[in-house]
């Protein structure tokens, strides 16, 4: 199993192998993009160039041979929401109402994407459903430049879920617990919300100056992210010292050498904290030159989360 997970400017990826009943890491290893994975890049050459150089650099890399592919891509390439039919439809007067809502919503691009309906926890009047839409377009050039080099794409998943996937696994997290994944970047952050064990909310927001943030955008009406990145700026302007909105924030980020992501790693906040992604599970070889500490190791935790989804958890 290959897993390829991409970012803004960089291209990490590892490969998972099977020696009789035991899983191997074989490597985990990180590339540089040669034009930035971003939305607004889609239509030009040089965009479908790098994702065939990256392909072609990540087949060359693996240490056996492999062409199965589960593949993670940034938030910001999917539109997220939440949506609501009345309780006790059937399946096909389901996705007529959630078809109309989503098309609704998305207008004129609704017929250029693919819409995935997920159901999650509800109340008796109502099923809700996580929508997640991307478009068909960047599907099809991923397709066309893996399969070029031999390579096939079985599995794409989101890197915040994906993330949180080897959070809720390495921590052992309580199925009633409250938390929340936080992915920085320099402009622009994500902050996922899993509630007992379920997708509550996603949010898009941004710290506009040194005192104030900005919500750009949130999967659902629901004020609960919001309560969390107010506390996240309150933590950042040393206004408060924990949090209340949810049990813990895991963060991490991609740009390693972000000034606030370091200074972050130095708070000594009790429910705020990174993850050392392979202190468990060590790989065979593993691209160190970021550094081998815990904020360098996170970057790789959207990996870790593909490989769960073959390795068996370890018995209680």
């Amino acid at each position: 199993m290959i897993c390829v997970s991409f970012s803004n400017e960089y291209v990490s990826y590892g490969q998972l192998i099977k020696e009789g009943n035991e899983y191997i890491i074989e490597t985990v290893q990180k590339l540089p993009l040669t034009h930035p994975f971003l939305p607004e890049n889609i239509n030009n050459p040089e965009f479908t160039e790098s994702l065939t150089r990256a392909f072609q650099d990540i087949l060359s890399g693996l240490p056996k041979p492999d062409s199965y592919v589960a593949l993670v891509l940034p938030s910001i390439w999917f539109d997220i929401s939440i949506q609501s039919t009345d309780a006790g439809l059937s399946e096909e007067d389901q996705e007529e109402t959630l078809n109309w809502k989503v098309a609704k919503r998305l207008g004129t691009a609704f017929d250029r994407k693919f819409v995935q309906y997920y159901p999650i926890p509800s109340s008796d009047t109502a099923q809700d459903f996580l929508t997640v839409s991307y478009f068909k377009e960047i599907g099809k050039k991923l397709l066309t430049a893996s399969q070029a080099v031999g390579l096939n794409i079985n599995i794409i998943d989101i890197d915040l879920f994906s993330a949180a996937a080897a959070i809720e696994r390495l921590e052992g997290i309580k199925a009633n617990e409250r938390w929340a994944v936080w992915l920085i970047d320099d402009q622009i952050h994500d902050l996922l919300v899993i509630d007992q064990g379920n997708f509550r909310q996603y949010c898009r927001f941004s710290f506009a100056d040194i005192e104030t943030y900005r919500i750009l955008h949130k999967s659902s009406a629901d004020d609960i992210s919001e309560k969390i990145v107010a506390e996240l700026n309150g933590i950042r302007t040393f206004e408060i010292e924990s949090f209340s909105a949810v049990d813990r924030v895991y963060f991490y980020s991609h740009s390693v050498d972000s000034e606030f992501f370091n200074m972050l790693l130095t708070y000594d906040i009790e429910n705020l904290k990174t993850i050392d992604t392979f202190e468990k599970y060590k790989p065979e070889k593993l691209y160190e030159e970021d550094g081998d500490g815990i904020g360098a190791m996170c970057q790789f935790i959207e990996l870790l989360g593909l490989m769960f989804r073959k390795m068996p958890k370890d018995p209680e």
